[in-house]
């Protein structure tokens, strides 16, 4: 397996949504694919996306979605 960061284009970040909306735990947190799309549109610059590809075709298989926001302590 290996990881592909996702480029800013909407083409990676349609198909980053498609990829975790095509899940139950996507199903489960986000309402709908439009709702998606707008968080990961608005995320935080410091968040990091993968799209995780099968080393042999070359498919997309799953995403990785690395939140980097800090919560204040106490």
């Amino acid at each position: 397996m290996i990881l592909k960061p996702v480029e800013e284009t909407e083409q990676d970040q349609n198909r980053f949504a498609q990829i975790i909306m095509s899940t139950t735990l996507g199903k489960t947190y986000y309402p709908n694919e439009a709702f998606l799309k707008h968080e990961i549109v608005n995320a935080p610059i410091e968040d990091e996306r993968f799209l995780l590809a099968d080393e042999e075709t070359n498919e997309n298989i799953g995403v990785l979605w690395i939140n980097r926001r800090v919560q204040p302590c106490g």
